[in-house]
């Protein structure tokens, strides 16, 4: 199976979570994506955050006819927040299963942020959908900056081998300016 992770607070979840997904699916070729309800994010403030219950129900509201998005909080159950972590349990655990993790632009400018950034690039491959983005975000990130990795910009479809290091940007379809802290009571 291809499946396309998409983590985060989803605090709330919107439609440019679902249409993020829907681009993913299909210039990747995915069977599904796995939308992992973070039971916190590290690099936020999550002192007002809905339980993970609450935001898993209304990602399962907002996908309920999307019958290839598939809401998750094994984060929870494998006790992890960090990408990493999460895609190295992943990984022991499914075997099997090619994944790709799955984010707009706005996170490739931030992923030196994360915890072991490097390392994660090379266990799994990343997507970043497009987003509108502050101008040259795409060319200053991590992503473009580290060597080894392989870049690919689709317009059309791909079933290429999903291979760590690999790195796709997905800007074929019309961009969606919408984010959970914008839309945030």
């Amino acid at each position: 199976m291809r499946v396309g992770l998409l983590g985060g607070s989803f605090n709330p979840p919107h439609v440019g979570h679902v249409h993020a997904s829907h681009v993913a699916l299909k210039y990747l070729n995915l069977d599904a994506v796995w939308w992992l309800v973070s039971p916190q994010n590290p690099l936020k403030n999550n002192s007002n955050l809905p339980s993970v219950a609450e935001r898993s129900g209304a990602c399962a509201q907002l996908t309920r006819n999307h019958n290839r998005i598939i809401i998750s909080d094994i984060e929870t159950q494998m006790k992890t927040s960090r990408s990493f972590d999460t895609v190295t349990t992943l990984q022991k655990k499914f075997p099997h299963t090619k994944f790709i993790w799955l984010a707009g632009t706005d996170i490739a400018h931030e992923l030196h942020r994360w915890h072991r950034p490097r390392e994660t690039i090379k266990k799994i491959p990343f997507a970043f959908i497009g987003r509108p983005t502050l101008h040259g975000i795409v060319r200053t990130n991590l992503p473009r900056r580290q060597n080894g990795l392989t870049h690919h910009i689709l317009n059309t479809g791909t079933d290429k081998p999903l291979m760590p290091q690999d790195i796709y940007w997905l800007f074929a379809d019309p961009l969606r300016d919408i984010s959970s802290t914008l839309i945030r009571p």
